[in-house]
Formats: C-alpha cells, sequence, structure tokens
C-alpha cells in the first residue's frame, strides 16, 4: 500500500504521533483490537479495489461495486 520504505516509515511516524497524542489525551492506551480491525479494513478495501480494477480490465467496463 506504500510506495516506499521511506515513505512507509514516515506514514507509520504520523500514524504513531497521532496515536500517541489521542492516547494522552484520552490517558489510556488504544486497545490492540481496535488497531487490528483498523488494520482488516484497509486489508479489505484494498483488495475490494483491486478486485474491481481486475474486473474492469477483463470485461472493458468499469463498476464502483463490489458484491461479496
Amino acid at each position: 500500500m506504500l510506495a516506499d520504505q521511506a515513505g512507509a516509515e514516515r506514514t507509520l511516524a504520523r500514524i504513531r504521533a497521532a496515536h500517541g497524542a489521542v492516547e494522552d489525551a484520552r490517558g489510556a492506551r488504544i486497545p490492540e483490537w481496535a488497531n487490528r480491525d483498523v488494520l482488516y479494513l484497509l486489508v479489505a478495501s484494498v483488495l475490494r479495489r483491486n478486485i474491481r480494477r481486475a474486473s474492469a480490465a477483463s470485461t472493458g467496463k468499469e463498476s464502483n461495486v463490489c458484491n461479496w
């Protein structure tokens, strides 16, 4: 999902900083299950996008809907 190692490291540093600010404001850590849920949502989103692109390439039709 990220273009290169340096870009990935910059993105992760920004995410960690944002999470740290939220945790400081709440006075509690973000639960691991919440981090996993977001990760699963991101992966599912990328998979759906790639399936739509592959379908559009094979049929010649662009689709904005992915029915699972």
